[in-house]
């Protein structure tokens, strides 16, 4: 077993674990909770199986294993990025509204 392996074996035990503390928190759905589990568990499957990732990526037409999986996450990366500023432009509007709302109903007092 390689250091990069072990490395990720103890990073997925490490956020299975936080991931378990933010469902027991009521932070997450327990949906939530599942999907998390098997994103983690798909990094330690490709951790402990490299090779697998060079037989899933030769047939989406990538060369190797690891080019595939970074491919795959940048663009989850970016997906995400865009998704959360979205997100946050609708509450820094939302915010604006009530903010402004709170302060006509002030002045009017």
């Amino acid at each position: 077993m390689h250091i990069i392996q072990i490395f990720l074996i103890l990073f997925v035990l490490f956020a299975v674990y936080k991931t378990g503390v933010r469902l027991r928190k009521k932070e997450m759905t327990a949906s939530q909770f599942i999907f998390w589990c098997v994103v983690w568990a798909a990094i330690a499957a490709a951790a402990l199986f490299p090779e697998w990732t060079t037989v899933v990526a030769n047939r989406f037409g990538v060369g190797r294993g690891t080019d595939f999986l970074l491919y795959l996450s940048v663009a989850l990366l970016l997906y995400t990025s865009f998704k959360l500023t979205v997100r946050v432009q609708k509450l820094d509007r939302d915010l604006t509204k009530v903010v402004r709302r709170d302060a006509l109903d002030t002045t009017k007092k």
